[in-house]
């Protein structure tokens, strides 16, 4: 049986890759050329999509904020 000191180790572990995989960030080169990309900017997101998929960004802009 694990005793605390082990629990909160493990914690602190598992809390730190989620930190970490938090930082990355998102670029060009992850979206597929060819498209018209466009972009959504709320007060705490950008939200970027194809063109044709307006009403879908809007509402993904909405239900994030």
């Amino acid at each position: 049986m694990l005793n605390y000191r082990s629990l909160l180790i493990i914690i602190l572990l598992l809390l730190s890759g989620v930190a970490t995989a938090q930082e990355v960030y998102y670029t060009t080169q992850n979206r597929p050329a060819g498209m018209n990309w466009q972009e959504l900017n709320t007060p705490h997101f950008r939200v970027i999509f194809p063109a044709g998929y307006d009403s879908v960004a809007y509402l993904t802009a909405r239900i994030l904020e």
